[in-house]
């Protein structure tokens, strides 16, 4: 298995992503790939610049879902999906880094909310590995 992807899982009413790395910032930065990817978020040919991005969260899940909201928001709002990622996280909770994004039309399959449900980041042995549900 590679050090750090994703795949799409079976779910009954919701989308499930299977995501995995070697560290939290590779497991974060395949989360949202991965959900770009379950919708269909195409970026544009021309990159319109980067963007800073700091959270911070009480826990890895929490983070990991603020994180994920925050790029559905400037999908939703601002018609934005991010190319190239380069973040930072740490064990105690904060996201430190940018975004390059390019504009974006609408999703073929857009995504309501990333949920809590039974989301829980668990140690492997190569890493990290979590599973994420999506409200679609």
């Amino acid at each position: 298995m590679a050090t750090a992807g994703y795949e799409e899982v079976e779910h009954t009413a919701d989308w499930a992503l299977r995501v995995w790395g070697p560290d939290a910032s590779q497991l974060f930065r395949q989360a949202a790939f991965g959900m770009l990817a379950l919708m269909g978020a195409e970026p544009a040919d021309k990159a319109d610049g980067w963007r800073a991005i700091e959270l911070a969260a009480d826990d890895l899940e929490t983070l990991l879902v603020d994180w994920l909201q925050d790029l559905l928001f400037a999908l939703e709002t601002r018609q934005r999906v991010p190319d190239r990622i380069e973040i930072q996280v740490d064990e105690a909770g904060r996201l430190d880094g940018r975004v390059r994004e390019r504009p974006s039309r609408r999703p073929d399959k857009p995504i309501k909310a990333v949920t809590y449900h039974q989301l829980a980041i668990r140690p492997t042995p190569d890493g990290l590995a979590t599973t994420v549900v999506f409200d679609v």
